[in-house]
């Protein structure tokens, strides 16, 4: 969900698919002396995650069914 820290989206895991030669679309490129992450295609908007928080905050199963997702 993007949150400081908890992402494990970052350049060590991308030179990582540099390394083992796949999803060449997820490579760092190099940017002058920095490197450049682009977005993943499948990375949720603001609203999209408040959606998808609010839909398993409203979903009603039966108790001791599965585990606590929050």
């Amino acid at each position: 969900m993007n949150i400081p820290g908890k992402t494990e989206e970052n350049l060590k895991s991308r030179s990582d698919l540099v390394d083992i030669v796949i999803r060449k679309s997820l490579h760092p490129k190099k940017v002058g002396d920095k490197y450049e992450i682009s977005k993943v295609t499948f990375q949720l908007s603001l609203n999209e995650r408040k959606d998808v928080c609010k839909s398993l905050s409203d979903l009603r199963i039966p108790y001791r069914y599965s585990s606590n997702i929050g």
